[in-house]
């Protein structure tokens, strides 16, 4: 990029968007008030940058929760979900185009979350338990390791290896988001 072109200060705004995305994250808690972890804020970030409205997040704990990480993405929240993909709930013709808005919006983000795994994944070729997938749930989307299910039943030593290589990968993939962001004009 030469200086003075219109690509250097569409990169500088991008650089700039992406730390003010940054500082938003590093203020945001849990509804426990504790601070995103560490191991997956990049993940939060990446996604939220791109447009994706993060829900939760783990960068994955072989001591309580899921060994794995994991993120969250979806702007509908539960209740609201349920009632948009309930087929025996009847309405009025304005509750049905509202639930239909909320279906389309939850199909949009799911799509979207497997355009950018099918993007990484174009240039990747990882071991199955190491590749993320995405897991659809009420009204988000969760994007974790393939292996995570199967993590309880192996030695504790190979789930402690497990989770380095499910963390890198997540790593892998924010960073490729990233790059994505920056270079997406």
């Amino acid at each position: 990029m030469e200086y003075g072109s219109p690509e250097l200060y569409s990169h500088i705004e991008k650089e700039q968007e992406w730390h003010k995305i940054s500082e938003n994250i590093e203020l945001a808690t849990d509804r426990l008030g504790r601070p995103i972890d560490k191991g997956i804020k990049e993940s939060v970030i990446a996604l939220n940058a791109l447009g994706l409205q993060t829900r939760a997040s783990c960068e994955g704990h072989l001591h309580h929760g899921i060994k794995a990480p994991w993120v969250d993405v979806g702007s509908i929240d539960d209740e609201m979900a349920s009632e948009a993909l309930s087929k025996n709930l009847e309405g009025s013709a304005e509750t049905e185009e509202k639930r239909d808005k909320v279906r389309r919006q939850i199909l949009l983000e799911r799509k979207n979350v497997l355009d950018l795994l099918d993007a990484f994944y174009k240039v990747r070729n990882p071991l199955n338990p190491v590749r993320l997938i995405a897991v659809f749930r009420l009204g988000n989307t969760r994007i974790i390791n393939q292996g995570y299910g199967i993590q309880d039943g192996l030695p504790h030593g190979e789930q402690s290896d497990n989770l380095d290589l499910f963390r890198k990968e997540m790593s892998s993939f924010a960073e490729a988001l990233k790059e994505r962001y920056l270079a997406d004009r």
